[in-house]
């Protein structure tokens, strides 16, 4: 069986994931915005977990399509949850995001970018892949990076090679991706 994650596998993965999990405890606030639809356990563990998250659909069907839905997660210091989604570093399951102001400004932000208007109504738009995320924001000029990152500080991700981290930011000419592999996030 080939791991979701091949970078986690042997002793070198043990340490990149230790890199990884010390890295993201360092941000904060961090959140994580989640794919329920990406696995059937995602849903499972957020509702097992006592971190505060929230369905990103707000209409009448959002209780029954909560197991497809898009869902913002705050990671809480030392929550066993952020433990159980670094295994799956790599597998598409979200991003995850630090960010200035409160949770709700945060949701109600993000809930505003998930279905943009398009000239046949509006789309839901998959911005919390990692694969779309990675392919957006190099195209962002300062008026479009103002306008998605809001309140976001900084969008953090998976690279093509799941052994990178991408730390993305905003600056007066639009978007800044610092890609770090996770083997260089240990300290010293």
């Amino acid at each position: 069986m080939t791991s979701a994650t091949p970078w986690l596998d042997g002793q070198p993965g043990v340490i990149r994931h230790r890199a990884l999990a010390r890295f993201l405890a360092a941000q904060r606030p961090l959140y994580a915005l989640l794919d329920a639809a990406r696995d059937p356990s995602i849903l499972g563990l957020l509702q097992a977990s006592d971190c505060r998250h929230d369905n990103l659909f707000t209409d009448e069907r959002a209780a029954s399509l909560a197991a497809f839905a898009p869902h913002l997660v705050s990671l809480t210091p030392g929550a066993a949850l952020c433990d159980e989604l670094i295994p799956h570093w790599g597998a598409h399951w979200g991003i995850y995001l630090t960010a200035e102001g409160s949770y709700a400004d945060l949701l109600a932000h993000l809930r505003e970018l998930l279905w943009p208007d398009t000239p046949d109504g509006p789309m839901l738009w998959r911005f919390y892949d990692p694969r779309v995320l990675r392919e957006l924001l190099p195209s962002c000029d300062a008026r479009r990076a103002a306008a998605f990152f809001g309140p976001v500080r900084a969008f953090l991700c998976a690279g093509r090679d799941s052994g990178v981290l991408l730390h993305c930011t905003r600056d007066a000419d639009g978007v800044v991706i610092d890609a770090r592999p996770i083997s260089a996030l240990a300290p010293g």
